[in-house]
């Protein structure tokens, strides 16, 4: 299985657990996965939080890592935020 397709299978399973919890969209603030096309305005976001230095490659790296999990909050749909979670499986 490569990892497009594992990506793919775990976005299916956080959107489950995102509905099902009830983390979604309340007035304009969303909660939703990372897309390729929310690299640059969070690397902006987090240059602005962190310092200058640049966030682009690694969170890209994540779009490409199915045990990354990475959850982004955007008001309307302008990304503000994220917030990762990992899947160590058998290690944890």
């Amino acid at each position: 299985m490569n990892a497009a397709t594992k990506r793919m299978s775990a976005a299916a399973s956080e959107r489950w657990w995102v509905m099902t919890h009830g983390i979604g969209r309340h007035d304009r603030l969303t909660i939703r996965l990372l897309d390729p096309t929310d690299v640059e305005p969070l690397d902006l976001a987090l240059r602005a939080a962190y310092g200058e230095q640049s966030y682009a490659a690694r969170l890209r790296s994540y779009l490409d890592t199915p045990a990354v999990a990475t959850f982004v909050a955007a008001e309307d749909d302008v990304p503000l935020g994220c917030v990762f979670g990992i899947d160590y499986g058998a290690a944890a």
